[in-house]
């Protein structure tokens, strides 16, 4: 059976997110469990040397792959700090049990059964795993530890603050958000050959208010309203609200290029 690896490091959060964007989000990938190391610790990690050690107690225990990342922020010799790949980060990996299934594996590089992380992997940590959440649409509360995908697990020890963790992911994922407006600009569908009606509220039963012919043009904001199916234009509940709550149901709609 052949470890499912691909080995590969970068010195910044810059050059990894850089790596990271050309990689489209897996089906299968829904979140993030975080571990520690334990062994090696920061003092014994050794770089790429540690990947490989890590890869060959991981294959004499019969695994198939490993954890995704490592992520070093404290090693003595400045060189083998840095982003560290294992397991290809499109690919399953073995690192928390159930969650193999669903979250990638990051390994932090040291003990915090003993101490906590020091500041500078605290950010290296914080920095990858905003990255990813980032680049492939992952709320904070996707962000778990080894301990809350597995029972009787201490990792990633008792230093290592999981509710604070995902506060400063949040933290940092909404500062990155610009300000959200759903409010657009729309025609409607060409095949919709009796038009869109305008109603009085986001309903079917709402008084009709006028119509609209295909290729006119509507705009404004998302809400939800009554469900609503047509052959040929899908089923959803939204619809696009105007001045004075009058609505057209979405499915008649497509958005503006203009």
């Amino acid at each position: 059976m052949t470890f499912d690896a691909d080995i590969r490091s970068w010195v910044t959060i810059e050059s990894f997110t850089e790596y990271l964007r050309r990689i489209p989000r897996p089906g299968w990938v829904q979140g993030i469990t975080n571990h520690n190391t334990y062994r090696p610790n920061e003092k014994q990690w050794k770089g790429v040397a540690s990947v490989e050690s890590c890869m060959k107690t991981y294959e004499g225990k019969g695994w198939s792959a490993g954890p995704h990342l490592f992520l070093a922020a404290e090693a003595p010799n400045a060189s083998n700090r840095g982003i560290f790949q294992l397991t290809p980060l499109s690919h399953v990996g073995v690192h928390a049990g159930d969650c193999n299934a669903h979250h990638l594996g990051i390994e932090n590089v040291g003990d915090f059964e003993a101490r906590a992380p020091s500041e500078a992997q605290w950010q290296l940590m914080l920095d990858v795993n905003v990255a990813i959440a980032r680049a492939w649409r992952l709320p904070a509360s996707a962000v778990l530890v080894h301990k809350e995908c597995m029972a009787n697990r201490t990792c990633p020890g008792q230093h290592f603050d999981a509710t604070r963790m995902r506060a400063d992911i949040h933290a940092r994922l909404m500062d990155a958000l610009p300000p959200i407006s759903t409010h657009k600009r729309y025609t409607v569908k060409r095949l919709a050959t009796a038009g869109a009606t305008i109603r009085a509220a986001p309903t079917r039963k709402g008084a009709p208010l006028g119509h609209l012919r295909p290729g006119d043009a509507w705009e404004g904001e998302i809400v939800k309203g009554e469900f609503v199916a047509i052959e040929g234009f899908g089923a959803t509940d939204q619809w696009v609200e105007g001045i004075g709550r009058r609505a057209v149901w979405l499915g008649l709609l497509q958005e503006s290029r203009s």
